[in-house]
This record gives structure tokens, C-alpha cells and sequence, in this order.
């Protein structure tokens, strides 16, 4: 797609932007919202603009940046005092719309596609990606968009606790070891709230593991899924990117080798070949491995444009700033910090951003990935915002 839509960049578009979007002829609600927030979102101005972007909207915004609770608010499915996180009737909400409002988002941007690209007379492989992107999307973004909220689960968790009780621990580290299921009671006690499971059953799961070995970084492809036992599913990961660690020995690995990862199959279920995965696993004695930290899910397809867009951010920002001039929060919303050092000063800017920080086992932990060596993680998570129609899926304040 890139290559088709960067030629004809710096032509004249056939048709303006507005000319595309009368053309359209939403008349849904639902599908109209979607419209002015990929507007919105990236800033839209001609349809090489939208083009450009219909990738990274449905393979990175939706699953990581979307608020989905103000998005069902503006279209009045959610009364406006129903602001909990836990509220039963968000859940009957979410559970009830995300695979058809996801589906919705989908079609909508193969529509503009196909008329982007018959208004510019491009031939079909000059946008093919697009086209499959659009055709996969309605498949994968529902398990992506739940997966980016839910991982890490119980086991990965409860192992990655474990890994971090046998380390040594600095002062800043107390609180959080001093609540660790694997050595007090307490800590027993709110993993089980968090996470639904009996820590017998944890015990029970884990009997066989032996220490945390070494670990890998990086981005990793689903291969295949297999269900081993009941609430036990093993992932087969491929290697896309490895990055090094310097917190723990790395396995050395190549683009293409295959990590067998062991996790509850409540998220096993959720996976599928071809989505990606960014973060860190630690390796256990056995063959299998377990998620330490996480940071992204998203589509197999949308592993690069979501690295180019970042790139792009980064680059947008560092001028600004050598601008002297603020950088506008609508630019900075999918910018993460993984090269911050001073913790509060990443979550300051984490919550100018709008993250929600995830609650991990009672403690409200900012993390840097992926140097720190705290086994904890964070989930991109949007929190309720007080915005207009136009702003509800922007990156604009009250994700990573």
C-alpha cells in the first residue's frame, strides 16, 4: 500500500477529502462515529491522508488508543453517571457490541478504500495489503482489542511474582514484596481478587516449574495454539524481532525461531495464528516460557505500520520540541517512553497522555519498558473521558 499511496502523495488527489467522505453516503450512526474519529485521529485532510492511515486505524488505534466506553456513550448505550470500570452493565455493553461495532470499523474502511482507490484508478495489487488488512480485520481486531486489556493472565503473573521474589530487592521495591502471593499471606489473598483463581490452583500449575533461567524481548508471530490440558493452552511463537535485555541473560534467537509459551487458555483461547506480540518472556527450565511484561497485540500485518507510525511521532516530536513548541497531545497519544530512566517522570507523562495505570496486586505501578527489572506489567488501558463527539477516539486526554 505504502508504495502506491507515497506516488501518488505528491499528485492531486482525483477528489477532494470532503468530495470522498460525501461520497460515502454514511447514514448509520454507528458507522459516522467511526468516520469523524479516524478524521479526527489523524489529523485528515485529503484522501492520500486516509489512505496513508487505514492500516495503522485498524491494526494499532483500535485496539491500543480506541475508548470504547465514551464511544458508547456518544451513541447513548451508556447513561453518563456509569463511569466504573467494573460496571456491570459496561460489561453487558461491551460484550454485546465490540465483534459488530469492530465488524462496522472494518467495513467502513474497506468502503473508503475501494473509493480512494477507484477515484485515483489504482490497479488492485497497488492495494492489496489494504484490501486484506480491511477482509482480516472483522477476524482478528475483537480478540486483539480484549487481548491488549486482558494479558498478562493468572499464570504469567503469578510466575513472573515468583521470579521477582527470588530476586534481590531495593528499598523501592518493598511494597510491592511485601504483598507477594509467593511470600505473604496478604498477597495471597488480592491475587485471588484480581484474578478469580484459587492460588492452590496456581501452586498446583507451577509444582514443576524451577527458576527463571533466562529471557527474550521482542516482537513474536502466533504459529499455532494448542490446548494441553484443562485451563492450560501452549502458544507457538515465531520470532519477528528480538531485542536484548540487559536485566536478565537473553537467549540468543533468530528471526524465524520458534518459544513455546504456556498460559491460561481463557487468553490461549483469544489467540490465533498471525497475530503479533510484543514484550518479554522468561524462560523456564522446561521448554515452556512465560510473559514477564507486556506491551502490544495487534495483527500480523500491522507489526510495521505500527513502527512506522511511531517512528514518524518520535520524529514529529523531537522537531517540535527543537521548535520550542508543545507538542500537541493529539500527536503524543500512541508515544510511549520505553527509554525513560526516571519513573515518576514516565508516569507523569503517562497520565498528560490519558493512560489508566494498570493495579497490580493493589499497587498503582508505572512501568519503563523494558528496562526496569520489576516483573510487573501495565495494560494499555483507555480510561472515561469527558469528551465531544469529534474527540471521544481521539488521543486526546481522559492509553498504552
Amino acid at each position: 500500500m505504502a508504495h502506491s499511496a507515497d506516488r501518488h502523495a505528491s499528485e492531486e488527489d482525483a477528489l477532494s477529502w470532503e468530495q470522498i467522505r460525501y461520497s460515502l453516503s454514511v447514514k448509520d450512526e454507528c458507522t459516522g462515529l467511526f468516520l469523524d474519529v479516524f478524521e479526527s485521529a489523524f489529523a485528515i485532510a485529503t484522501p492520500t491522508d486516509a489512505f496513508l492511515h487505514i492500516k495503522v486505524f485498524l491494526g494499532t488505534f483500535l485496539i491500543r488508543d480506541w475508548d470504547y466506553k465514551g464511544f458508547c456513550r456518544v451513541l447513548g448505550r451508556l447513561d453518563d453517571n456509569e463511569d466504573g470500570e467494573d460496571d456491570e452493565s459496561w460489561h453487558r455493553v461491551e460484550d454485546s457490541n465490540l465483534d459488530a461495532d469492530l465488524g462496522a470499523a472494518a467495513s467502513l474502511m474497506l468502503r473508503l478504500a475501494v473509493t480512494i482507490a477507484k477515484a485515483n484508478a489504482l490497479q488492485k495489487n497497488d492495494w492489496k495489503d489494504v484490501n486484506e488488512a480491511c477482509g482480516n480485520a472483522v477476524r482478528c481486531l475483537p480478540a486483539c482489542y480484549r487481548l491488549q486489556r486482558k494479558l498478562p493472565g493468572a499464570l504469567d503473573d503469578a510466575r513472573a511474582l515468583r521470579a521477582f521474589a527470588q530476586q534481590e530487592h531495593s528499598d523501592s521495591d518493598a511494597d510491592l514484596a511485601s504483598i507477594n502471593p509467593w511470600t505473604s499471606a496478604e498477597g495471597k489473598e488480592l491475587f485471588e481478587s484480581r484474578h478469580g483463581v484459587p492460588w492452590a490452583e496456581i501452586l498446583a500449575l507451577t509444582a514443576k516449574d524451577g527458576p527463571a533461567v533466562g529471557s527474550v524481548t521482542g516482537v513474536f508471530r502466533v504459529v499455532q495454539v494448542a490446548k494441553i490440558a484443562a485451563g492450560l493452552s501452549i502458544v507457538h511463537l515465531e520470532a519477528i524481532s528480538v531485542k536484548e535485555l540487559a536485566a536478565w541473560p537473553n537467549k540468543k534467537l533468530e528471526e524465524g525461531d520458534v518459544i513455546l509459551w504456556e498460559l491460561d487458555e481463557d487468553h490461549g483461547s483469544l489467540l490465533a495464528p498471525g497475530i503479533a506480540l510484543e514484550g518479554i518472556w522468561r524462560l523456564m527450565q522446561s521448554e515452556f516460557c512465560f510473559m514477564s511484561d507486556f506491551e502490544r497485540v495487534c495483527p500480523g500485518w500491522a507489526v510495521h505500520d505500527h513502527e512506522a507510525e511511531t517512528d514518524q511521532q518520535d520524529a514529529q516530536v523531537e522537531v517540535d520540541e527543537a521548535k520550542g513548541k508543545t507538542v500537541s497531545l493529539e500527536r503524543e497519544g500512541m508515544h510511549d517512553h520505553k527509554d525513560e530512566t526516571d519513573l515518576q517522570g514516565a508516569a507523569d507523562a503517562q497520565v498528560e497522555k490519558g493512560v489508566t495505570p494498570a493495579l497490580v496486586l493493589g499497587i498503582v505501578h508505572f512501568i519503563s519498558f523494558p528496562q526496569n527489572r520489576i516483573p510487573t506489567h501495565w495494560k494499555s488501558m483507555k480510561g472515561p473521558r469527558k469528551t465531544n463527539r469529534i474527540q471521544v477516539l481521539t488521543s486526546e486526554g481522559p492509553p498504552l
